[in-house]
């Protein structure tokens, strides 16, 4: 095995290829609805790889002459802007002038046609033309919508709308733009739908009796990856790139887990660390963990600042390994006064997404940050 020149992992993009592993079944169900005019829904926690999957489904698809207009609405800001990214997303499907001058027209007034830094012509919403108000928003949002179908009429093969964090939607409209888009996607039989998120709790409400989307979707859930296929996986990528790792894989998952993002960056960074000496150890994951967290200080100890300091010894015990919250000698010994107190805090810093809570455990949404206050606050 000829060993790699290059870091065997990536991340904070959409890995596909080698870089990708796993996740075989997830895959094959996502391109079965991609190219069977599908509805599916796609949920789980943040950085567990479900838009890798997703990238890897498109590139399936896509190599069979589909088509996939991929739009991600995680920080848009108004169902404007929603609008604005589902146009990018059809220009980039969409290269030829022609067409585009026909969307164009098809939308105006609101809709422009311009070119982005790389001189390829891009679809807008006019700056001067954003509509104002709900109603308006949303009957932006529904010519666009109803203008993608025209893509599906044209085309002979699959063309595959995906929405990634689609609970943006129902944030940035209410139940009217829940309405909206299933409306749109049911009267839409020639597109398929691939709608994703991670804001859980908000997805289970979107799914409740009487909202627009209960019974609606096929639903995939994505969780953590098996843990010994992880191991094994980053130990052979270890080895194939002439970096000796026995274990390495699997002290790292226990270290940093659950989610597959958080595990291949504490890797990534390890495997610049052992390249030049070309082994790894379990001091070698410390030295990685440590790195990570010195890196993101200045981001941490801003969330840190900002809280207040209940929350702050709370933290402090999670961080220890403090099981029962509520009892009176980790309220004692944390300081943390009576328990009613102790859920102010904990629904305070959930609902913040820095704490999780589930199958009656609390945690760290983000490994790093339970380092960083273990190392901060002894």
């Amino acid at each position: 095995m000829t060993p790699m020149t290059d870091n065997p992992f990536r991340t904070a993009e959409h890995v596909v290829g080698s870089y990708f592993t796993d996740r075989a079944d997830e895959v094959d169900m996502v391109v079965r609805a991609m190219t069977g005019r599908g509805r599916l829904l796609v949920y789980g926690p943040r950085r567990m790889g479900k838009s890798s999957i997703l990238a890897v489904s498109a590139v399936r698809v896509r190599s069979g002459g589909g088509v996939v207009i991929h739009a991600d609405l995680a920080t848009a800001a108004s169902l404007v802007e929603v609008a604005d990214r589902l146009l990018a997303a059809v220009s980039a499907v969409e290269p030829w002038h022609g067409r585009l001058v026909e969307w164009a027209r098809t939308l105006s007034p609101v809709v422009t046609l311009g070119f982005d830094e790389l001189g390829n012509p891009r679809l807008g919403v006019g700056l001067e033309a954003r509509p104002r108000g709900g109603e308006a928003e949303r009957a932006l949002l529904e010519r666009v919508l109803d203008r993608v179908e025209s893509v599906s009429a044209r085309e002979s093969s699959p063309v595959v709308v995906v929405l990634d964090e689609f609970q943006r939607l129902s944030e940035l409209g209410g139940e009217g733009a829940e309405w909206l888009l299933r409306n749109r996607m049911q009267e839409n039989r020639a597109t398929s739908f691939v709608c994703a998120g991670s804001k859980e709790s908000l997805i289970q409400a979107m799914l409740q009796p009487k909202r627009a989307f209960y019974a609606f979707f096929e639903k995939l859930h994505v969780g953590a990856m098996a843990p010994a296929h992880l191991a094994r996986w980053i130990d052979e990528r270890l080895t194939g790139s002439g970096v000796r790792a026995r274990g390495v894989g699997a002290a790292l998952v226990e270290r940093v887990g659950p989610r597959t993002q958080d595990v291949v960056q504490a890797a990534r960074t390890l495997w610049f660390q052992a390249a030049l000496s070309g082994r790894a150890d379990g001091d070698a994951v410390e030295t990685a963990i440590a790195e990570i967290v010195r890196n993101d200080d200045t981001g941490l100890r801003r969330t840190w600042e900002y809280l207040t300091p209940l929350q702050q010894r709370l933290l402090r015990a999670v961080a220890a390994g403090a099981v029962e919250l509520h009892a009176q000698e980790t309220r004692q010994r944390f300081e943390l006064g009576p328990s009613s107190s102790v859920t102010t805090a904990l629904d305070a810093l959930t609902g913040r997404s820095i704490l999780v809570r589930e199958a009656g455990s609390t945690r760290f949404e983000n490994p790093f940050f339970r380092e960083w206050v273990r190392r901060e606050t002894g």
